[in-house]
C-alpha cells in the first residue's frame, strides 16, 4: 500500500472519498498520529490526523483514550453533520499485561478500538480488539502505548456509507494527555453518532435490519442545515 505524499486537506478528503457513496480508491494517506487502519484484502487504508487527544483512567489496569481531527463545532453534541468528513477514534485498554499472568502476544487481546468515518455527513464505525502494549501507567499526565495488527470490520453504519476497506487492521502508537473533561466531551459525541448507525452483518456489509435499512436516512435530523427549515 502506497502513502500519499499530497497536502493535509487534500489528503483527507481522499482517504474520506474511498469510504464515501463516490466509488473507488487506492491510496492511504500518511499521518505522524501513528493511527492507521488498513485493508487486508482490498489495499485501501485511512490514516487519521488527530488534532485532539484525551485519555482518563477509572482505576490502576484500564484506560479510555480519545483521538480525533474533527473541528470543535462537529464536536457539539446535537450539531449539524452536514458535509462533515473526519473520525473519531477510541481505544479501550481494559487489562495491563503482566509477565507470567498475560498473554504477551500480538495474537492476545486487552484492548477494544474503534473508529468511527464521517465520510461528507455518512457514518461507518470500524470496530475489533488487539493487543496493546502500554508505555507508562494509567492516571500519568500522559500515558500511551501501541497496538499493531489489531482485527477490525464495519460494525455500524447509515444508508449512503459504503465500506470500502473490508476486511481490516487497526495500528497504532498513542501519547495522550490525561484530559478527562476533554476525552469525555469526545466520547459524548461518538456515542451520540454510534446510536445513529445499524448493524452490519458479517462478511456482507448489509444491516441485519433489512426493513430499518429502508427507512430514510438517520442523519437527515442532524445534518439538516437549520436555515433550510426557514
Amino acid at each position: 500500500m502506497k502513502i500519499g505524499t499530497c497536502s493535509r486537506s487534500f489528503a483527507l478528503w481522499v482517504a474520506l472519498a474511498c469510504l464515501s457513496i463516490s466509488g473507488g480508491c487506492t491510496t492511504s494517506v500518511g499521518s505522524p498520529s501513528g493511527i492507521r487502519l488498513d485493508g487486508i484484502d482490498s489495499s485501501i487504508g485511512l490514516k487519521p490526523k488527530p488534532v485532539t487527544r484525551a485519555y482518563f483512567s477509572t482505576d490502576p489496569s484500564t484506560a479510555d483514550f480519545y483521538l480525533t481531527d474533527l473541528s470543535e463545532d462537529a464536536l457539539e453534541v446535537g450539531s449539524s453533520l452536514s458535509g462533515i468528513s473526519g473520525t473519531i477514534t477510541h481505544v479501550h485498554l481494559f487489562a495491563i499485561p503482566k509477565a507470567g499472568k498475560t498473554p504477551i502476544d500480538r495474537t492476545a487481546s486487552t484492548a477494544a478500538v474503534r473508529t468511527l468515518v464521517i465520510a461528507q455527513g455518512h457514518l461507518g464505525v470500524y470496530g475489533g480488539g488487539g493487543f496493546m502494549l502500554p508505555s507508562g501507567k494509567p492516571g500519568a499526565r500522559s500515558f500511551g502505548g501501541s497496538i499493531s495488527g489489531a482485527s477490525i470490520r464495519l460494525t455500524g453504519t447509515t444508508p449512503g456509507f459504503e465500506d470500502r476497506i473490508g476486511a481490516g487492521e487497526f495500528s497504532a502508537r498513542l501519547s495522550t494527555p490525561l484530559d478527562q473533561p476533554t476525552a469525555h466531551r469526545i466520547a459524548a459525541r461518538l456515542e451520540e453518532l454510534v446510536r445513529l448507525t445499524l448493524p452490519v452483518t458479517i462478511g456482507d456489509g448489509i444491516p441485519d435490519d433489512r426493513e430499518r435499512a429502508s427507512e430514510p436516512d438517520p442523519l437527515d435530523e442532524v445534518a439538516s442545515d437549520p436555515q433550510q427549515n426557514e
